[in-house]
């Protein structure tokens, strides 16, 4: 019974909440109302405050675009306070699959998309399109208030041991230093590992001369891939202060580089050398 009135308890809140942002927003003039729909997200968090906020106020089906300087980012249907469908021109995106059940994963999927999105644009509007075609709310929608606790926890997990875990298991060796280098894991051949540590000094050595090794010590994340052996490429990524070495055969490049354009993008991200 506590948990019950617990939650009716916490549904109410969430609906007075609701209810007091879309009476705020009736109580502005047109002029402030009209520089409120145009707010351009410069960051993934303001462009995540955007979409939640419109999620919140629309309850028939309607069809949104989100443009940037460079085209049209993303299309998305809202509906019953829910958001339907997230698509962009990106196929590698991420696919709100699941059943019914399910909604926490399209809600992982759309946050990380729009992560995506406002991490790689420098500025983005959202655009209203009118009415869509009648849309379900299945498993594959979610919620504002679940989008926006799932894209909370996206900003708080550690993105280089997301992408340890995808390359894993193509690896054949790997040296990964955390926390300005306070912890460090290694896992492989004990030859493997001495020719990456081989390559991390020499990167050390580099890391503030002009050259090739250069581009590896921006302050953004980068993934670069260079020869290590023959058949086999030592893989060096950063971001921010963490740092991953790993060794993958030829054949696993490619892959292993699919695997950091789904955590990170495009961003820094270097042909082999």
């Amino acid at each position: 019974m506590g948990r019950i009135a617990k939650a009716r308890q916490t549904g109410s809140e969430e609906t007075a909440h609701q209810v007091r942002n879309a009476l705020a927003r009736l109580g502005m003039n047109r002029d402030e109302l009209l520089a409120d729909m145009r707010e351009k997200a410069t960051d993934h968090q303001s462009l995540l405050r955007i979409i939640t906020r419109e999620i919140d106020e629309v309850i028939l089906p309607r069809r949104m675009a989100l443009l940037s300087d460079g085209g049209t980012e993303a299309m998305l249907v809202v509906s019953n306070r829910r958001l339907i469908e997230l698509r962009t021109n990106d196929m590698a995106q991420q696919k709100a699959e699941g059943g019914d059940t399910e909604p926490d994963v399209a809600a992982l999927a759309h946050a990380q998309t729009i992560r995506k999105i406002g991490q790689q644009t420098g500025g983005t509007t959202l655009q209203r399109l009118g009415r869509a075609a009648k849309s379900t709310t299945s498993g594959k929608s979610c919620s504002a208030a679940r989008l926006a606790e799932v894209s909370e926890s996206l900003g708080h997990e550690n993105r280089m041991h997301g992408f340890l875990k995808m390359i894993q298991p193509r690896a054949k060796g790997w040296i990964m230093r955390a926390r300005e280098g306070r912890d460090v894991e290694r896992e492989g051949p004990e030859a493997v590992l001495l020719r990456l540590d081989h390559v991390e000094k020499i990167f050390a050595a580099h890391r503030g001369a002009k050259g090739t090794l250069r581009r590896l010590d921006r302050a953004g994340p980068s993934c670069s891939a260079f020869a290590l052996a023959p058949g086999w490429q030592a893989i060096v990524a950063r971001d921010g202060t963490d740092s991953l070495l790993a060794a993958v055969p030829n054949q696993g490049r490619v892959a292993v580089m699919d695997d950091w354009r789904k955590v990170f993008g495009t961003t820094g991200l270097n042909a082999t050398v």
